[in-house]
C-alpha cells in the first residue's frame, strides 16, 4: 500500500535548524515547534503561519535532543531534553512562560500527560526509572526504578489515565504499569518478537496499544497489542526505503 501525503503549507525559518520535536494543541489551532540546535521554542497559528510567541531555552550547552508535549486541556507545554540541568521544563503556552524547570536527576526520554492534565509522566532511560510529578508545579508523586524499564524511550497515558505504557528498548519490550503507584501490570518482551520498541500510543478507546518496532534499517514492524493483557491483536512489516532508486 502506498500512502500519498499532500503539502497544505510549508514554513522555513533559519532559527528552525534542528527541529526535533512538534506538538498540536487539543484543538489544533495550534502548532508547538522545539528546535534543539538554537535552543527555541515557538507557538505558530496553524491557519495562518504567524507566531504567538517565541522562547530562548536557556542551557548551560546546547541541548542534544528534545520532545514537547501538549496538556490535554491546553494550558501547559511540557518540553524534554537530553541535558540533565535542563531535563524538564513545563510553561505557560498562552504565553511561553516558565512554571518550573526539574533537572536534578539525569537526560529524560519522553514525557506525558495525565488526560486531565494534572500529572507529567517521565522516563529517565539512562537510570531505568519512570516518575509521575504534578504539573502545577513540578513535585514528585511517585518514582519507580528497575532494570526491565532500562532505555525506556517511548511512554504515553491511557485515556481513561489509570495506566501507562512505557517501551523499553534495553530488554526489547514494552510494559504496562498502574498510574496510581507505578506498580507493574504486565511486560511483553523477547519472547514476543519484539525487536527494537521505539514508540508506544494507546488507541482513542484504550483497548488497544500500537508499537513501533525498529527491525533493521529501513524496516519496521507496526505490532497492535491488547492493552489488558500483551497479547498481540496483529503485526505488519513495512520498509520504508525503496531500493531500486
Amino acid at each position: 500500500m502506498t500512502v500519498h501525503l499532500n503539502t497544505i503549507w510549508e514554513n522555513k525559518k533559519s532559527y528552525w535548524s534542528g527541529v526535533s520535536g512538534v506538538a498540536f494543541s487539543p484543538d489544533g489551532k495550534y502548532l508547538a515547534i522545539v528546535c534543539w540546535h538554537k535552543c527555541v521554542v515557538e507557538l505558530m497559528s496553524v491557519k495562518d503561519r504567524t507566531k504567538i510567541w517565541m522562547k530562548t531555552l536557556k542551557s548551560q550547552r546546547i541541548i542534544d535532543s528534545c520532545t514537547i508535549a501538549y496538556s490535554p486541556d491546553g494550558k501547559y507545554l511540557a518540553i524534554a531534553s537530553e541535558t540533565n540541568e535542563d531535563a524538564i521544563r513545563v510553561l505557560n503556552a498562552a504565553n511561553g512562560g516558565e512554571l518550573w524547570k526539574n533537572g536534578d536527576i539525569t537526560a529524560v526520554g519522553d514525557v506525558a500527560f495525565s488526560p486531565d492534565g494534572k500529572y507529567l509522566a517521565v522516563t529517565y532511560p539512562n537510570e531505568g526509572i519512570v516518575r509521575l510529578l504534578n504539573t502545577a508545579d513540578g513535585t514528585e508523586v511517585w518514582k519507580v526504578g528497575r532494570p526491565d524499564l532500562r532505555d525506556a524511550c517511548s511512554i504515553d497515558y491511557s485515556p481513561d489515565g489509570k495506566y501507562i505504557v512505557v517501551s523499553c528498548k534495553g530488554i526489547n519490550a514494552v510494559e504496562l504499569i498502574s498510574a496510581d503507584d507505578g506498580s507493574n501490570v504486565w511486560i511483553k518482551g523477547k519472547s514476543s518478537y519484539l525487536e527494537s520498541p521505539y514508540i508506544v500510543a494507546f488507541y482513542p478507546n484504550g483497548k488497544h496499544i500500537a508499537v513501533v518496532n525498529k527491525y533493521v534499517e529501513y524496516t519496521y514492524i507496526i505490532e497492535l497489542l491488547n492493552s489488558k493483557n500483551g497479547s498481540s491483536v496483529w503485526r505488519k512489516t513495512i520498509i520504508t526505503h525503496n531500493y531500486s532508486q
